[in-house]
């Protein structure tokens, strides 16, 4: 762009405006370039219309792969800010070359480095995700009646470029875990890539020693690909199997081309060939007999995954289905099934999420992965664990901090663990593994300790669980409002935890005897369905529920708490929504208390 300073063409008659609009023109200079038909523009001047004209929107070139300013503005707002500068700009006058007025319809990034201050954290973390597409139509899918919303159409979909990754790379920091803007999309079938292995090969290759995830449906694992798979380890193969029998698999999940199914029930095969640490998921839909999922099990086990997986199955207002179940009978059914299954297989089995099954917080072990150094001590599902090494642990969050603090101090021979079983209190000594690469699979391929949570636990397996950081935020947050009214949102399947939880925090009646607090779970409107985790709110959700709250008390809160992890990075909801339309929607504080999310 030529000199800024002779961009805008005088106006006596306007000063103000001039001198406004030429601030943003230098402001925005110094972060992006504008750009037209895919070619970067250099404009010489700018002049100011005589007449306002209607607001006009930067259209994306999609043939040039241009992306949606939604995919990266829930958690970078000032990109919908600087568009809308433009906006404003366009709509004020004409931008111009050689006489001719430019037609201005993106803009991007420039002066990366300047962008480069982004908390991404981990470097798997600092690439968004490699495909948003998938060679499936599974009936049981999230995506299943939505894919014509708003929020899809606006967020868009993607393959990651190796342009993208190399860019990524060349601005990311290790010592501060800070990089560039991460993208909104979609995770969905990453082999839909042709990029992926290479993508994942450039990623081991710069961290050798960090552990890559990566989940697919499985019928892209030939063993070419296996074997390639197998040379970037610590490495965890998530595989979506959901099916007992390749017939039920075809049926339920519309696999292109159908010959992928059996190379997805293959794989589990290669996985263990090839010792990948691998895991199964299987979502339990209402139009399959559960026998098929104690099937799908019994196949997991095996083949020796880490864990199996189950995804209690629901279902938004635009699946189409109306109620195909009842969700609380049938759910329960599932939990029944599962907890007899545990006794027919030696794999950890999860439902998820988590807390249909636990509606506590405390150290409960959740499994032992097979052939792991806590599964050769004895340790099994629904063991509590009181003490590490005589101290005692009360949460699985606490839990999981002592033994990773332990992994990564490396002297230690054994770990002992104070174990409640059938009402009976004894200890369990579980020694260190000298070297992983020695163990039986699969946990020898659950790399070494500090890289991975199954093995900084010796084997011992459990979900993240909620923290009591969580209630000390909180706790701190109220101290602010002593003799004030606080509506505290949260989900069905929180609630329990929270109530659990703040019964063990010292000092917490004194607090909560200081403030009036009531507590609510509000309803997922927009996703309507069976949806019950809170971090599928919308705003909108969270105020026409309080209103309802407000109506049928006649109480009108002072401030409303409710936890951040709903929103994005950027503090916006999964529909664009800025957390504080809340407040100018209702004249009521909303108060967002951090809290760290349950890893399942």
């Amino acid at each position: 762009m030529s000199d800024i300073n002779t961009i805008v063409t005088k106006k006596e008659y306007n000063k103000s405006l001039y001198k406004l609009l030429k601030n943003q023109l230098i402001r925005l200079h110094k972060l992006i370039s504008i750009e037209s038909k895919g070619n970067a523009i250099k404009p010489e001047a700018y002049a100011i219309n005589n007449n306002f004209v209607p607001k006009v929107k930067i259209s994306i070139q999609q043939k040039i792969n241009y992306e949606k300013i939604l995919s990266y503005s829930r958690n970078e707002p000032r990109l919908e800010m600087i568009k809308r500068s433009i906006e404003r700009l366009i709509s004020a006058g004409n931008f111009f070359a050689d006489g001719k007025i430019l037609c201005i319809d993106a803009f991007r990034k420039c002066n990366l480095k300047n962008w480069a201050n982004f908390s991404v954290g981990t470097p798997e973390a600092n690439f968004p995700s490699i495909s948003s597409y998938c060679n499936c139509d599974c009936d049981f899918c999230y995506e299943k009646g939505t894919r014509e919303t708003p929020i899809f159409d606006r967020l868009g979909r993607k393959n990651l470029s190796l342009k993208e990754v190399k860019t990524r790379f060349r601005y990311y920091s290790r010592k501060t875990q800070n990089g560039l803007i991460p993208a909104s999309y979609l995770g969905l079938e990453p082999f839909m890539n042709p990029h992926c292995l290479e993508i994942l090969e450039r990623i081991h290759s710069a961290y050798p020693d960090d552990s890559i995830k990566i989940t697919t449906n499985g019928g892209f694992l030939t063993e070419d690909v296996v074997i390639r798979l197998s040379k970037l380890k610590p490495i965890l193969v998530m595989v979506s199997i959901n099916a007992g029998s390749i017939d039920m698999r075809q049926r339920v999940m519309h696999e292109k081309p159908k010959e992928y199914a059996q190379i997805a029930m293959d794989s589990f095969a290669l996985l263990k060939k090839y010792k990948i640490a691998s895991e199964g998921s299987y979502v339990p839909w209402h139009t399959k007999p559960l026998s098929d999922m104690i099937e799908a099990v019994h196949f997991m086990d095996e083949y020796d995954v880490i864990r199996a997986r189950i995804c209690m199955p629901s279902y938004t207002k635009y699946h189409g289905y109306g109620d195909p179940f009842d969700t609380n009978e049938y759910w329960q059914e599932i939990i029944s099934t599962v907890k007899h299954l545990r006794n027919e297989v030696n794999i950890p089995i999860d439902i998820v999420p988590n807390s249909c099954e636990f509606d506590t917080s405390m150290p409960i072990v959740h499994g032992a992965v097979k052939n792991s150094p806590a599964h050769r001590a004895g340790i099994r599902f629904g063991d509590l664990i009181l003490a590490i090494d005589r101290e005692n642990v009360y949460t699985l969050a606490d839990m999981h901090g002592r033994l990773a603090q332990r992994a990564l101090n490396g002297s230690y021979k054994k770990t002992t663990f104070t174990v409640e079983r059938d009402q009976k209190i004894f200890d369990v000594d579980i020694p260190h593994p000298e070297d992983i690469n020695n163990e039986e699979y699969p946990f020898c391929s659950v790399g070494k300790p500090g890289g991975s949570r199954w093995a900084n636990s010796l084997g011992i397996h459990y979900t993240g669980g909620f923290s009591l950081t969580n209630i000390v935020r909180f706790l701190d947050a109220c101290k602010e409002y002593m003799g004030k009214k606080i509506l505290l949102l949260t989900s069905e399947l929180m609630e329990p935890h929270f109530k659990g939880s703040l019964a063990m925090v010292n000092d917490a009646s004194e607090v909560i005897g200081s403030v009036e607090i009531y507590l609510t779970n509000p309803v997922h409107r927009f996703w309507g369905g069976n949806v019950k985790i809170g971090d599928l709110w919308t705003i909108p959700d969270l105020v026409e529920h309080t209103r309802d709250w407000i109506d049928s008390t006649d109480i009108i809160p002072d401030v409303v708490f409710v936890s951040g992890t709903f929103l994005s990075v950027g503090k916006k909801d999964l529909l664009g929504n800025c957390y504080l339309e809340f407040e100018r929607n209702t004249g009521i504080e909303l108060r967002l208390i951090p809290c760290v999310a349950i890893i399942e």
